[in-house]
């Protein structure tokens, strides 16, 4: 899904390198998940799991931005 795409490498570029490493790991996490639960959480239509939320979060800054 190309917006997707654009979120995630809007992520990459500006926060990516200086998160921290759980961070980061979660960012990878995310990556793995399949699109329509990507989406399904970026339009608040589901909650994200806790310890991917810092993603989330920082996934709908960028997208108001």
């Amino acid at each position: 899904m190309k917006e997707l795409d654009v979120l995630m490498e809007a992520y990459l570029a500006n926060r990516y390198e200086q998160a921290p490493a759980q961070e980061q790991a979660a960012f990878r996490e995310v990556l793995e998940m399949d699109d329509p639960d990507i989406y399904a959480i970026c339009v608040k239509r589901m909650a994200p799991p806790s310890h991917l939320k810092v993603i989330f979060d920082q996934l709908q800054v960028r997208r108001s931005q």
